[in-house]
């Protein structure tokens, strides 16, 4: 049987320029909940406590 994981964005913002590239990118769609998911996904990149 084929088992497949949850794909995780996060995993691969790896840097600052990858992270400002996604934002920009989500903010250009014009939807709020999309950016706040990828203000979410940022955040966890960086870890909370950087963020923070």
């Amino acid at each position: 049987m084929l088992e497949t994981t949850k794909f995780d964005v996060a995993e691969y913002l790896d840097t600052e320029d990858v992270q400002s590239c996604y934002l920009n990118y989500v903010a250009e769609e014009n939807d709020p909940d999309e950016l706040l998911k990828a203000i979410n996904d940022v955040a966890r990149a960086r870890g909370m406590t950087k963020t923070a």
